[in-house]
């Protein structure tokens, strides 16, 4: 075996292990049992899953946001779209306003009282989507989120997933440093 090969198969050792300990971690918890999940399947496990719950809830407004993009897209609600620009950050909203096209055709009646509701739980069912494992799920879904969730294909939640972690890598290497646009100062109005 090569060193390169060495090196990633000590970093997907690593990383088994620690997603190991996370998840008899959260099992403790909550007294939800989870034994037998092969080192396939922890070494698969998506970044989220041992990100700070900062760094997660931030991932769950994004991916909850560009679940919705495309009620997002066709609204005319200032309320709804202020408290939303509000929530998500400039950045991801514009990027969901201004995208050309979208990856799926979702649509969802939005609620200003409940924007807030149905991007996290949105943002829950696209996360929980990323695992494999039934027990995983459950784990997560009691132990992380707690949130009424439904179902999203497993190809839709990990192409959500992606581009929402490549916004969120944007934006931190970016400081969300940007100019104010025709559309924050007509939602600002």
């Amino acid at each position: 075996m090569s060193a390169v090969n060495m090196e990633e198969a000590r970093s997907s050792r690593l990383f088994a292990a620690r997603a190991a300990a996370h998840i008899d971690l959260l099992s403790r918890q909550t007294g939800i049992a989870v034994d037998g999940v092969p080192w396939q399947v922890l070494s698969a496990l998506p970044d989220w899953c041992l990100t700070t719950k900062k760094g997660r809830q931030e991932l769950l407004r994004v991916c909850g946001a560009l679940y919705l993009s495309p009620s997002i897209r066709v609204s005319i609600d200032g309320l709804i779209l202020r408290k939303l620009r509000h929530f998500v950050g400039s950045n991801v909203f514009h990027h969901i306003r201004s995208a050309e096209k979208l990856n799926h055709d979702v649509a969802v009646s939005l609620a200003a009282d409940e924007i807030e509701i149905q991007v996290m739980s949105s943002g829950t069912s696209v996360l929980l989507g990323t695992l494999h494992d039934n027990n995983l799920i459950s784990l997560y879904r009691e132990s992380i989120f707690g949130l009424h969730t439904h179902g999203v294909s497993a190809e839709l939640a990990h192409d959500i997933y992606s581009q929402a972690a490549s916004l969120v890598n944007e934006k931190s290497s970016k400081n969300d440093v940007e100019g104010t646009s025709i559309v924050d100062e007509i939602l600002d109005c």
